[in-house]
């Protein structure tokens, strides 16, 4: 007889197994180093575009979240609101490389419109307790056309309870 205990331990230890077969071999890093979320600064080559700050988590698996402030007074779509950003990471020799994509609309009184998105690839290494790197984000408008490119330093911070 299966009582609901070993129903659940059962249940519980199949999935942890899946969990930790989910996540793709890595010999240079511990690829759980990089779970969890951080802080990130992110500082672009061109000098008038101030420094962003943003949350970005790593969840096992290869998935990813960015999230960054919802309304850019200035971009060169015009005032937007911008979504968080949703993607993939993966492990790459000693580096992670993840990709995110950002839905971007018109910003209010518009009718808020989809304008484009805003896809962001990031290149990162464990320096210690922080992830350091580069990025660089594509803006697209709704046809696919790039309408802005740029690229710049990362480094983020880990958030700690």
């Amino acid at each position: 007889m299966v009582t609901r205990k070993r129903f659940l331990a059962t249940g519980v230890g199949a999935a942890a197994g899946l969990a930790v077969t989910a996540v793709p071999a890595h010999a240079d890093a511990d690829l759980a180093e990089i779970f969890g979320s951080w802080s990130m600064t992110m500082r672009s080559d061109d000098d008038g575009t101030p420094a962003s700050i943003e949350l970005i988590s790593f969840h096992p698996g290869g998935i990813v979240t960015q999230v960054r402030q919802l309304y850019v007074p200035e971009s060169s779509l015009g005032p937007v609101l911008e979504s968080a950003g949703h993607g993939q990471w993966r492990a790459a020799g000693n580096e992670f490389v993840a990709a995110s994509r950002f839905l971007l609309q018109q910003a209010p009184p518009s009718a808020g419109a989809q304008v484009g998105t805003d896809n962001v690839r990031l290149t990162l290494r464990l320096e210690g307790a922080r992830l350091v790197g580069r990025f660089k984000s594509v803006l697209l408008s709704n046809t696919g056309v790039a309408v802005r490119t740029r690229e710049g330093g990362v480094v983020a911070e880990r958030i700690a309870a």
